[in-house]
């Protein structure tokens, strides 16, 4: 019993020296089976990175393309790399309906297209990129904020207000920074955005609460909250961002 313990112990060893030495190594550990992940993982670069250059990525690329909306987002809730073929086709009819931002719904969709288009620099998911980007812009509200969803529903629904659940501002905002800024997955992606960032947000970029703080009215946020309704659940902290 020993022996096999020994036996087991300089093997865990012997395999952590290897990837320690061997960044090759260490890049196929990370490169996994897709079906393996979520899909939120897919799309922040949990595969290795020139996984998002094969043909799987770019077969799962022409779903989500299939399947944007018209009029330039995605639905929430979708796992993209595990659709079933009649899944994908009752996303791909659902294209006139509207598009999602809630629970990262279209941020996340952008940011793998954006890898996949670094690798391929196949122009139509780029195109695809910006279509998005455009819904982002036409859906901000003027006093600053977005819904969880894009057209507007009308008739005083909650889901027309400015939503701080599920991290829905902070993930857009932190997407057009990183847009602006231009580096990595969105190096040479978006070259006019950066002109419309430098005015898209009207309201401070530097809100902060912590849990001894509780959010409980707008306009703790920002003086004109009131001409905006805004959805705000007792347990949602909002978080520092960088300076636009």
């Amino acid at each position: 019993m020993v022996n096999k313990i020994n036996i087991k112990v300089i093997s865990v060893v012997f395999y952590l020296l290897l990837l320690s030495f061997s960044p090759s190594l260490l890049s196929a550990v990370q490169a996994q089976n897709a079906s393996d992940l979520k899909w939120s993982a897919i799309c922040s670069g949990k595969m290795n990175a020139e996984w998002y250059g094969s043909d799987e990525a770019k077969t799962i690329a022409d779903n989500v393309i299939s399947g944007q909306k018209t009029n330039g987002g995605w639905m929430k809730n979708i796992e993209w790399h595990k659709l079933t073929a009649s899944e994908l086709k009752a996303q791909q009819n659902a294209r006139s309906e509207h598009s999602c931002l809630d629970n990262a719904a279209t941020t996340m969709e952008m940011r793998f297209l954006a890898k996949v288009w670094q690798k391929t620099q196949i122009e139509k998911y780029k195109e695809s990129f910006t279509k998005a980007l455009n819904m982002i812009f036409k859906a901000e509200k003027g006093c600053g904020g977005w819904s969880q969803y894009w057209p507007l529903q009308g008739g005083g629904s909650y889901w027309d207000y400015i939503t701080f659940n599920d991290d829905l501002m902070t993930n857009v905002m932190r997407l057009l920074q990183e847009i602006a800024a231009g580096k990595g997955d969105f190096a040479n992606m978006a070259d006019d955005a950066a002109k419309k960032l430098g005015i898209i947000f009207p309201i401070p970029t530097r809100w902060q609460t912590s849990p001894s703080q509780p959010v409980r009215s707008a306009s703790a946020l920002w003086p004109n909250a009131t001409a905006c309704h805004v959805r705000i659940s007792a347990s949602s902290w909002l978080i520092r961002l960088p300076t636009v």
